[in-house]
């Protein structure tokens, strides 16, 4: 390995050196049947990018648009638990520096309270959204928030 870490298997391999067995089995482990996870690693394996040679990369724009909004990279962060098991401020940091960077981050619908409350601090870029559901009762899915 680099010095730095490249790749997602890099993370993944410093992740298991510094958090306890119990959080890296959870955040590695995929849900029930793991369909879905040995899905997303196969689609992974079948994109190959072809690094273009002797290309001018003084200056690069990887930004491109989102429902109308300009993002850094046409990357964006999912809506995922547990942040606090690998750092004490979880979620928050997360948030802070999508806001910072201009990435699209989807916000779930479970949060906690104190951790909506925690965001609303922050300022909201209009880049950051949230998962809404539907549940059974429209009052209390209204109310939720």
């Amino acid at each position: 390995m680099a010095s730095e870490p490249v790749n997602v298997n890099e993370f993944q391999e410093l992740d298991k050196q510094v958090l306890p067995k119990m959080y890296y089995d959870f955040y590695t482990g995929g849900a029930e049947d793991r369909f879905t996870l040995k899905e997303n690693v196969e689609a992974f394996c079948r994109i190959i990018l072809r690094p273009r040679v002797l290309a001018n990369v003084s200056w690069i724009d990887m930004s491109t648009t989102v429902l109308g909004y300009k993002i850094s990279a046409p990357i964006m962060i999912a809506p995922t638990s547990r942040h606090q098991l690998a750092h004490p401020e979880g979620l928050i940091c997360l948030t802070r520096v999508s806001v910072k960077i201009g990435e699209f981050q989807t916000l779930s619908f479970y949060l906690l309270f104190q951790e909506r409350w925690l965001l609303l601090e922050q300022q909201l870029h209009p880049t950051l959204y949230y998962n809404g559901i539907y549940i059974k009762f429209i009052e209390f899915t209204c109310n939720w928030s």
